[in-house]
Order: C-alpha cells, then structure tokens, then sequence
C-alpha cells in the first residue's frame, strides 16, 4: 500500500476514507467538467 498523508496520520482517516472523499470530489468536478469532456472526445473520435 502506499504511505500515509500527513493529513491522514493527523486526522486518524484511513486512507481508504480519503480516497472515498477524493472519489466523491471528483465526481462534483466531473458534473462541471463533462460538456468540456464530451468536447474533447467528439475531437478524439
């Protein structure tokens, strides 16, 4: 596995919490940033 953040060792999260939380950031991100996604795939294809 990977190391321990200092944050997570400070907070007691473990860091599958954390990744969990950095999913659920993403996924707020990938709501704003999908029209530009579809953008760049229709560029891709």
């Amino acid at each position: 596995g990977r190391a321990a953040t200092r944050d997570e060792r400070d907070s007691g999260t473990p860091p599958a919490a954390s990744a969990l939380a950095a999913d659920h950031r993403r996924d707020r991100l990938d709501v704003c940033g999908r029209h530009a996604a579809d953008r760049l795939e229709a560029l891709r294809v």
